[in-house]
């Protein structure tokens, strides 16, 4: 189960996210071990943004906005952030890829 901070973080990018780019239908998922409540003390947040466009800009406008606020929360663990496009991560799905599958059943939607 994420921490409060995990969730605070993801809700906070979830939002600015979809205020700067209301037609791209943004949705966060957290995932891996910090999402599954098994993590460590220098486990990293794994987010997933996922959006309808694939154009390279908008997608470098997500991570930098999601280093910023990790930044400003004062994150005491490295986010590691991935945005892609809806269509992708269908395919990740559709090849059966271990990261897409685990993302899938056991990530967070915020």
């Amino acid at each position: 189960m994420p921490s409060q901070l995990d969730l605070d973080f993801a809700r906070r990018l979830g939002d600015a996210a979809r205020q700067r780019y209301p037609a791209e239908r943004i949705e966060i998922r957290l995932f891996g071990s910090r999402a599954r409540g098994d993590h460590h003390e220098h486990s990293d947040l794994d987010v997933l943004v996922l959006r309808d466009g694939e154009d390279r800009d908008t997608r470098t406008a997500l991570l930098d906005l999601g280093w910023d606020i990790a930044y400003h929360l004062e994150l005491p663990y490295p986010a590691s952030l991935q945005v892609m496009s809806r269509a992708h991560f269908e395919r990740l799905l559709a090849l059966e890829t271990l990261y897409a599958r685990d993302i899938q059943e056991h990530g967070v939607v915020i």
